[in-house]
């Protein structure tokens, strides 16, 4: 049949018993290699286990706003609708006592006697 081996739509190539079908499309040669190279990377496992280090945290976080007392201070300054609350906001502060994200927390690293898995 002469239409299947003229045609680009696949589902109308007929194939030979016991082979694959023929290719409607355009392929790259046979030393094409598909996907991504792998790159070695400078630093291995081994470095990165002996060379531990810790994160520096960025500067200390801003409290939260605190909107209740916004909302109170508004209302004593007349700002009763979105807009007069919006405009008040943007001039006045208000903040929470503490930061809600974790303050002062420091990872330490376990004992240098210890060992992960089993011995």
């Amino acid at each position: 049949n002469s239409i299947g081996t003229r045609t680009k739509n696949m589902l109308l190539v007929h194939d030979d018993i016991g082979k694959a079908k023929p290719s409607t499309r355009k392929l790259p040669s046979e030393n094409f290699a598909y996907g991504k190279a792998d790159y070695q990377d400078v630093e291995g496992a081994g470095d990165v286990m002996s060379n531990w280090k810790f994160h520096d945290q960025s500067s200390k976080n801003k409290p939260d706003r605190d909107f209740k007392k916004l909302n109170k201070m508004g209302l004593k300054h007349k700002a009763c609708n979105a807009r007069d609350t919006y405009k008040f906001r943007q001039q006045n502060d208000a903040r929470m006592k503490e930061a809600k994200a974790g303050v002062g927390k420091r990872t330490t690293l376990p004992p240098s006697e210890f060992t992960y898995g089993m011995p």
